[in-house]
């Protein structure tokens, strides 16, 4: 890890706020570094989609683009990563053996099904560095989507949920919304459908804003501080870099 990254990484971690029931992959510098260096990560000067009360947009110092990160990384290199932060998270054998993916609607609707595919293709071709202790995990992905402006999970898979253990794969935590609309689904399965459990898996969370308080468990395989601000009170520092501009 070069040494302009590994202190930027310290520097900004040191002042994450610590927000409760979150829980950081331990391998987390390591990864944070290859997702830069396959763009995902981006540090400049960026305006945000979101926008303050008075309808300016919020500024910030990271752009996050999952969609930058090569199908063949997603394939490949990523799910190395997340085996090991599934046995980090889900300890339990019991629980690994439940677990059941889930891509977010407008967010890892290709990530997660080819992430998840990856894993799957290391298990079924007994690849060396495959975790033992993963071998029984069923590496199957569904599918939610948008309707009416609301997280819903298609029909056609409801039937997947008694007994098992959701894990929503997201990519960036912004501001904890998607969390919210993903906990109310989660809480009508388990009720309604016989759900056991069910996570939040982030690949990265901007450690700025606390996300709500589920009853089971938040993880992220990745944290940095990345907060965003309104026009008016943007950092001395990020004043003198170049606006990009935000564009659909």
């Amino acid at each position: 890890m070069n040494d302009s990254f590994e202190k930027t990484f310290t520097r900004e971690h040191k002042e994450l706020p610590q927000i409760e029931n979150l829980k950081v992959f331990s391998n987390s510098k390591k990864l944070f570094e290859l997702l830069s260096r396959l763009g995902m990560v981006q540090k400049g000067h960026f305006e945000y989609k979101g926008v303050t009360p008075e309808g300016k947009h919020l500024q910030g110092e990271y752009f996050f683009n999952i969609r930058k990160i090569p199908y063949s990384e997603t394939f490949t290199a990523l799910p190395k990563y997340y085996e090991q932060a599934l046995l980090e998270f889900f300890p339990h054998q019991e629980i690994r053996k439940r677990l059941l993916f889930a891509s977010v609607a407008n967010g890892t609707n290709l990530f997660a099904p080819t992430l998840v595919a990856g894993m799957r293709a290391r298990q079924k071709h007994h690849v060396a560095d495959f975790p033992a202790d993963l071998k029984e995990v069923s590496f199957e992905c569904i599918g939610t989507e948008k309707r009416k402006g609301q997280i819903m999970l298609p029909e056609e898979y409801l039937s997947t949920c008694p007994g098992r253990w959701l894990v929503f794969i997201e990519d960036v935590c912004n501001n904890g919304t998607s969390a919210g609309e993903l906990i109310d689904l989660a809480e009508q399965l388990r009720k309604e459908h016989g759900l056991a459990g069910y996570s939040i898996l982030y690949l990265i969370h901007r450690g700025h804003k606390s996300v709500l308080k589920p009853k089971d468990n938040v993880f992220a395989l990745s944290k940095v501080y990345a907060p965003s601000y309104p026009p008016d009170k943007i950092p001395l520092e990020l004043q003198s870099v170049p606006l990009k501009p935000y564009s659909k």
